[in-house]
């Protein structure tokens, strides 16, 4: 089951003209790269629910043998979505996946089809260190106990991907809940589990990821790491304008030699003579910026 149903209302003006699953993310919109993971995964039935300009992810996914869950005239949340879903879905636990997250490392679905337990489990969730966890700002949303047991409280951050016993949906009378009442009632029995994701994730769809340009989550990027790391602008935003303000704003007070000392590697010469500019355009300041060579060898 793939949630792509949301009005997306935090995106601001980017989804004022489509919804957020159709918005482009590496060349690709949202809901792509959700259904990518899951034909992976070998899921053999996948259903999308749709509200907000449903017309436009039905005609996106027509052909695609995705199966449509239409909410009308209102939006069930989460959990009413799902449960509306079930006649499509079959029965028997599913995965759910939000469609507002891009992932990179080990297929998620893989990994909780190979860690659940239908004696000890009744839903399993994928769940990502708070430090590790892009764009996403909040406190966290479980902790962690002994053989991975779910306790509410500031700790890892729920990735939208799990796989769920859907029987005790109908024990919530409402029509449109959120899927928090299901896990509630699974905290209860002591049947809700978390693993942890150990790739990098992404939440493409909150608002916090709009600051990483200025905001203190932009900063990490000039601390020391022993590892690699990707970062990140939000859809939308211009990019190499981005980058040279965040450049010149962490040089302030600095010498001059020290934004001298950068050395940009771009992927064009476009990009790279729209730097130039932009770093023309102010005080003089001295930073190379440089093309990628290209790569050799056999190609993806």
């Amino acid at each position: 089951m793939i949630f792509a149903a949301g009005f997306g209302t935090r995106m601001g003006a980017l989804t004022a003209a489509r919804p957020k699953p159709l918005l482009p993310v590496a060349g690709r919109p949202l809901i792509d790269h959700a259904v990518t993971i899951a034909r992976d995964a070998g899921v053999g039935r996948i259903v999308a629910n749709l509200h907000y300009k449903a017309d436009m992810l039905r005609d996106h996914l027509d052909g695609s043998g995705v199966m449509i869950s239409e909410e009308m005239p209102d939006i069930l949340e989460t959990g009413g979505g799902l449960r509306a879903a079930l006649p499509l879905l079959g029965p028997g636990p599913v995965f759910t996946l939000n469609a507002d997250a891009v992932w990179s490392g080990p297929n998620p679905l893989r990994l909780l089809a190979k860690a659940w337990d239908p004696d000890r489990m009744d839903a399993l969730l994928l769940c990502i260190d708070k430090a590790r966890a892009l764009g996403h700002e909040g406190a966290g949303d479980f902790l962690i106990g002994a053989g991975g047991l779910a306790r509410r409280g500031p700790g890892a951050v729920f990735t939208g991907a799990q796989i769920t016993r859907t029987d005790v949906l109908a024990t919530i009378p409402e029509a449109a809940f959120s899927l928090n009442r299901l896990w509630d009632r699974l905290l209860e029995r002591n049947r809700l589990f978390v693993l942890t994701y150990l790739g990098r994730w992404c939440d493409v769809g909150r608002p916090e990821g709009s600051r990483w340009p200025n905001g203190s989550s932009g900063r990490t990027m000039f601390e020391p790491s022993s590892i690699q790391r990707v970062f990140a602008v939000p859809l939308g935003v211009d990019f190499p304008a981005a980058l040279v303000r965040g450049l010149i704003e962490r040089s302030a007070g600095a010498p001059p030699e020290a934004l001298a000392r950068v050395h940009l590697i771009v992927n064009t010469r476009r990009m790279a003579r729209r730097i130039r500019t932009l770093f023309d355009g102010g005080p003089a300041r001295l930073c190379r910026a440089s093309v990628s060579s290209p790569i050799s060898g056999p190609r993806i």
